[in-house]
C-alpha cells in the first residue's frame, strides 16, 4: 500500500467566544493584531512559549498553542482567555464594535475582563481532489482556493 497522506483539513480559528450557551462567536484575529494578550488561567501570557511571535503567530500554531497549553494545564477550569485592556478603549470601540456588543449580551464587558476563548472549526478545506490545472474528476468541474487539494499522493 502506498504512503498515503491526508490532504483535507479542518481550519481553526484560535479565538472563539466559549462560555455555557452562547454561540461560538469568532473574535477577530485583528484583536490580536491590535494588541490584545492571551491569557492562562494563572494570568500567564503563554503564547511566547510555543511560538517566538506569541499571539501573532499564524492561526494554526495558535490554535494548536492554545490545544497543547490547555492538555498541559494542571488548572481545573481549563479555560484560556483573550485580553483587550492592553489596546486603548477607544480604538477597541472603533474596530471591534460588533465582538463587543455580543460579549456584553452574554455578560463580558471588554473593557474590565478578558474574553473566555478556544480555538472553533472555522471551515473544511482541501478536500476535493484536482490535478494542477484544478479540474476534478468531473469533466468540466473545477474546484480552486482552499476548497482544492491540488497535489500529493492518493491511495
Amino acid at each position: 500500500m502506498p504512503n498515503c497522506e491526508i490532504w483535507s483539513f479542518f481550519q481553526f480559528h484560535p479565538t472563539a467566544l466559549t462560555l455555557p450557551g452562547a454561540p461560538r462567536f469568532l473574535i477577530s484575529e485583528a484583536v490580536r493584531g491590535e494588541g490584545a494578550h492571551l491569557l492562562d488561567a494563572s494570568g500567564h501570557r503563554f503564547m511566547f512559549d510555543y511560538h517566538p511571535q506569541g499571539e501573532l503567530a499564524p492561526r494554526d500554531v495558535v490554535s494548536r498553542s492554545i490545544f497543547t497549553h490547555l492538555q498541559a494545564s494542571e488548572s481545573q477550569d481549563h479555560q484560556v482567555w483573550l485580553d483587550l485592556r492592553p489596546i486603548a478603549p477607544e480604538k477597541i470601540q472603533r474596530r471591534f464594535p460588533k465582538i463587543i456588543q455580543v460579549c456584553q449580551k452574554w455578560g463580558v464587558d471588554v473593557y474590565q475582563n478578558p474574553i473566555p476563548v478556544s480555538p472553533a472549526a472555522h471551515y473544511w478545506m482541501g478536500g476535493i481532489r484536482t490535478d494542477l490545472q484544478s479540474q476534478t474528476s468531473i469533466p468540466g468541474l473545477y474546484a480552486v482556493g482552499e476548497v482544492a487539494s491540488t497535489g500529493g499522493t492518493w491511495c
